[in-house]
Protein backbone atom coordinates (compact mmCIF):
# COMPACT_ATOMS: atom_id res chain seq x y z
CA UNK A 1 0.00 0.00 0.00
CA UNK A 2 1.24 3.27 -1.10
CA UNK A 3 0.32 6.48 0.65
CA UNK A 4 -0.14 8.81 -1.85
CA UNK A 5 -1.38 12.33 -1.17
CA UNK A 6 -4.57 12.77 -2.25
CA UNK A 7 -5.09 15.13 -5.13
CA UNK A 8 -5.73 18.30 -3.76
CA UNK A 9 -9.17 19.92 -4.55
CA UNK A 10 -9.25 23.23 -6.03
CA UNK A 11 -10.41 26.31 -3.55
CA UNK A 12 -11.17 28.90 -6.24
CA UNK A 13 -15.11 27.70 -6.40
CA UNK A 14 -15.64 28.44 -2.87
CA UNK A 15 -13.96 31.95 -3.44
CA UNK A 16 -15.82 32.51 -6.64
CA UNK A 17 -18.87 32.20 -4.93
CA UNK A 18 -18.14 34.70 -2.36
CA UNK A 19 -16.81 37.56 -4.75
CA UNK A 20 -20.21 36.98 -6.51
CA UNK A 21 -21.80 38.56 -3.53
CA UNK A 22 -20.68 42.05 -3.50
CA UNK A 23 -21.74 41.86 -6.61
CA UNK A 24 -24.83 41.08 -6.21
CA UNK A 25 -25.48 43.31 -3.61
CA UNK A 26 -24.69 46.39 -6.11
CA UNK A 27 -27.40 45.22 -8.86
CA UNK A 28 -29.65 44.87 -6.37
CA UNK A 29 -29.18 48.44 -4.84
CA UNK A 30 -28.85 49.78 -8.49
CA UNK A 31 -32.27 48.53 -8.90
CA UNK A 32 -34.16 49.15 -6.18
CA UNK A 33 -33.11 52.75 -6.25
CA UNK A 34 -33.71 53.15 -9.98
CA UNK A 35 -37.43 51.54 -8.97
CA UNK A 36 -37.94 54.38 -6.40
CA UNK A 37 -36.68 56.82 -8.92
CA UNK A 38 -39.09 55.88 -11.12
CA UNK A 39 -42.16 55.75 -9.30
CA UNK A 40 -41.44 59.34 -7.82
CA UNK A 41 -40.53 60.83 -11.33
CA UNK A 42 -44.50 58.93 -12.16
CA UNK A 43 -46.31 60.34 -9.20
CA UNK A 44 -49.02 62.60 -9.98
CA UNK A 45 -48.88 63.77 -6.18
CA UNK A 46 -45.52 64.70 -6.32
CA UNK A 47 -44.39 68.48 -7.87
CA UNK A 48 -42.02 71.55 -7.40
CA UNK A 49 -43.20 74.99 -6.68
CA UNK A 50 -43.12 76.77 -10.20
CA UNK A 51 -40.32 79.06 -11.02
CA UNK A 52 -38.85 78.27 -7.43
CA UNK A 53 -35.41 79.56 -8.13
CA UNK A 54 -37.15 83.10 -9.38
CA UNK A 55 -39.17 83.23 -6.44
CA UNK A 56 -36.12 82.54 -4.44
CA UNK A 57 -34.13 85.24 -5.65
CA UNK A 58 -37.19 87.34 -5.78
CA UNK A 59 -37.88 86.76 -1.61
CA UNK A 60 -37.16 90.43 -0.67
CA UNK A 61 -40.50 91.11 -2.96
CA UNK A 62 -42.27 88.83 -1.60
CA UNK A 63 -41.63 89.80 1.73
CA UNK A 64 -42.53 93.35 0.75
CA UNK A 65 -45.78 92.70 -0.91
CA UNK A 66 -46.59 90.71 2.40
CA UNK A 67 -46.31 93.86 4.70
CA UNK A 68 -48.41 95.75 1.92
CA UNK A 69 -51.13 92.96 1.70
CA UNK A 70 -50.96 93.60 5.47
CA UNK A 71 -51.06 97.52 5.06
CA UNK A 72 -53.76 96.94 2.88
CA UNK A 73 -55.80 94.83 5.01
CA UNK A 74 -58.09 93.68 2.15
CA UNK A 75 -59.98 90.55 3.25
CA UNK A 76 -60.65 87.57 0.65
CA UNK A 77 -63.60 85.25 1.33
CA UNK A 78 -64.37 82.14 -0.50
CA UNK A 79 -67.41 79.47 0.75
CA UNK A 80 -65.57 76.71 2.64
CA UNK A 81 -67.04 73.68 0.15
CA UNK A 82 -68.04 73.98 -3.39
CA UNK A 83 -70.09 71.89 -4.77
CA UNK A 84 -68.88 70.10 -8.18
CA UNK A 85 -71.72 69.32 -11.16
CA UNK A 86 -71.63 65.80 -12.72
CA UNK A 87 -68.90 67.37 -15.22
CA UNK A 88 -66.67 68.54 -12.22
CA UNK A 89 -67.08 72.08 -12.91
CA UNK A 90 -68.23 74.89 -10.27
CA UNK A 91 -68.37 77.98 -9.86
CA UNK A 92 -65.31 79.66 -7.12
CA UNK A 93 -67.64 82.76 -5.51
CA UNK A 94 -64.69 85.50 -4.00
CA UNK A 95 -65.95 87.95 -2.11
CA UNK A 96 -63.38 90.85 -1.79
CA UNK A 97 -64.03 93.37 1.14
CA UNK A 98 -61.64 96.53 2.28
CA UNK A 99 -60.20 97.94 5.28
CA UNK A 100 -63.68 98.90 7.12
CA UNK A 101 -65.37 95.88 5.88
CA UNK A 102 -66.62 97.42 2.66
CA UNK A 103 -66.80 95.80 -0.49
CA UNK A 104 -64.46 95.97 -3.19
CA UNK A 105 -65.28 96.86 -6.82
CA UNK A 106 -63.73 97.68 -9.98
CA UNK A 107 -60.87 95.47 -9.09
CA UNK A 108 -59.20 92.69 -11.63
CA UNK A 109 -58.78 89.22 -10.04
CA UNK A 110 -56.75 86.57 -11.30
CA UNK A 111 -55.82 83.13 -9.93
CA UNK A 112 -53.80 80.28 -9.85
CA UNK A 113 -55.93 77.11 -8.36
CA UNK A 114 -54.55 73.27 -7.88
CA UNK A 115 -55.72 70.43 -5.85
CA UNK A 116 -53.38 70.10 -2.53
CA UNK A 117 -52.66 66.42 -3.44
CA UNK A 118 -52.03 66.85 -7.44
CA UNK A 119 -50.33 70.17 -7.05
CA UNK A 120 -48.76 70.07 -10.28
CA UNK A 121 -52.32 70.48 -12.01
CA UNK A 122 -52.61 74.22 -11.78
CA UNK A 123 -55.24 76.22 -13.39
CA UNK A 124 -54.90 79.85 -13.94
CA UNK A 125 -59.00 81.69 -13.15
CA UNK A 126 -59.46 84.67 -14.09
CA UNK A 127 -62.73 86.77 -11.79
CA UNK A 128 -65.58 88.67 -13.18
CA UNK A 129 -67.10 90.71 -10.86
CA UNK A 130 -70.83 90.29 -9.85
CA UNK A 131 -72.75 92.56 -7.47
CA UNK A 132 -71.56 93.50 -3.85
CA UNK A 133 -67.57 92.49 -3.82
CA UNK A 134 -68.49 88.99 -5.22
CA UNK A 135 -66.23 87.95 -7.87
CA UNK A 136 -66.74 84.85 -9.84
CA UNK A 137 -64.91 82.23 -11.71
CA UNK A 138 -65.68 78.51 -13.44
CA UNK A 139 -63.15 76.21 -12.38
CA UNK A 140 -63.18 72.69 -14.28
CA UNK A 141 -62.09 71.04 -10.81
CA UNK A 142 -62.07 67.39 -12.09
CA UNK A 143 -60.70 66.74 -8.85
CA UNK A 144 -62.27 66.48 -5.42
CA UNK A 145 -60.65 67.59 -2.70
CA UNK A 146 -59.06 70.73 -0.57
CA UNK A 147 -57.73 73.15 -3.31
CA UNK A 148 -55.64 76.40 -2.70
CA UNK A 149 -56.33 79.66 -4.77
CA UNK A 150 -53.36 82.12 -5.32
CA UNK A 151 -54.88 85.59 -5.28
CA UNK A 152 -53.79 88.51 -6.95
CA UNK A 153 -56.06 91.66 -7.00
CA UNK A 154 -55.63 95.15 -9.14
CA UNK A 155 -57.66 97.69 -7.69
CA UNK A 156 -57.08 101.24 -8.53
CA UNK A 157 -52.98 101.72 -7.40
CA UNK A 158 -53.43 98.83 -5.19
CA UNK A 159 -51.87 95.26 -5.46
CA UNK A 160 -52.83 92.74 -3.19
CA UNK A 161 -52.36 88.96 -3.14
CA UNK A 162 -53.88 86.20 -0.61
CA UNK A 163 -54.02 82.49 -0.49
CA UNK A 164 -57.16 80.54 0.07
CA UNK A 165 -58.34 77.36 0.85
CA UNK A 166 -61.67 75.31 0.03
CA UNK A 167 -63.15 72.35 -0.58
CA UNK A 168 -64.44 70.59 -3.72
CA UNK A 169 -66.71 68.81 -3.31
CA UNK A 170 -68.54 65.88 -5.67
CA UNK A 171 -72.07 66.63 -6.49
CA UNK A 172 -74.98 67.48 -8.48
CA UNK A 173 -76.29 68.13 -11.68
CA UNK A 174 -74.94 69.54 -14.54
Amino acid sequence: MTNAPEAATPRTQQHSRWMLAPIGLLVSSVVGLGSMAFVAIHDPNFALEHDYYQKAIHWDQTQAQAADNQRLAYRFSVPPSIELDSTGRGVVELRITDHAGQPVSGAHVVAEAFPNAFSDEITQLTFSEGTGGVYSARLGGHRPGLWEIRLSMDSGNDHATAIVRCDLKPGGAA
